[in-house]
């Protein structure tokens, strides 16, 4: 299972902020995306660093950004996989 590093940061106005790099078979991060919170005008205070699963991410983003997880889950949905069967049935409705 794929490792992250998920960096919680908060910025000089007191907002929180998470920080996410993978973690590569070397154990060093190449990088990192801010998958929550404001831009970090200003400089962040380091608030804690966890190394975490893909699972985790998940549980993250359930937690702390619902209404991404709604969007992940419609675009699952979207991109669900149907047998030929399936998709007639779909259609005579």
């Amino acid at each position: 299972m794929k490792k992250y590093l998920l960096e919680i940061m908060k910025n000089k106005e007191g907002s929180k902020l998470a920080y996410l790099s993978p973690i590569g078979k070397d154990g060093n991060t190449d990088g990192g995306y801010r998958i929550a919170g404001p831009k970090p005008w200003g400089g962040c205070q380091e608030i804690t660093k966890l190394k975490i699963t893909s699972r985790d991410l998940v549980e993250f983003i359930k937690v702390y950004a619902p209404e991404v997880m709604d969007e992940l889950n419609k675009i699952s949905e979207s991109r669900k996989v149907v047998s030929p069967e399936q998709a007639q049935g779909r259609s005579k409705r």
